[in-house]
């Protein structure tokens, strides 16, 4: 995890607030990694019984990161998709926001990464620092 100067809050409020107006990802300063291994065990062998899950981007990561979460937006990039899902969480007023990474190897799909950040405060600003 990376903190960042407090000089640079300021100028990343104008970039966030430049991100909602152009339709863009939301700001993240840090996020912690999650494991992806087992995960993929686990879609491997939903894939040899052919569950339907097992067949799309979206799919995958609404089953990797549970109904709890809801799926915001996927960005395709050559042979990986972005799936951004988020949950709000009323205990303590925060947004948790999950990046998942997903590489196409053929005709199947593997989870490469899992990044996990929330939000403490309105706005588009993510980070792991820990909510008051």
């Amino acid at each position: 995890m990376t903190r960042l100067p407090a000089r640079i809050l300021p100028l990343l409020w104008l970039l966030a607030v430049s991100a909602v107006a152009a339709d863009l990802p939301p700001m993240v300063t840090s996020y912690a990694e999650k494991p992806v291994q087992h995960f993929n065990r686990q879609l491997d062998k939903a894939r040899r019984e052919q569950a339907s899950w097992s067949e799309s981007p979206e799919q995958i990561s609404r089953h990797y990161a549970g109904a709890q979460f809801t799926l915001i937006r996927t960005v395709q990039r050559k042979n990986e998709t972005l799936a951004y899902l988020s949950k709000s969480s009323l205990e303590y007023y925060q947004q948790v926001l999950l990046i998942l990474t997903l590489q196409q190897q053929g005709h199947h799909w593997a989870l490469k990464r899992a990044r996990v950040s929330w939000q403490c405060k309105r706005g588009q600003h993510f980070s792991t620092a820990p909510c008051h």
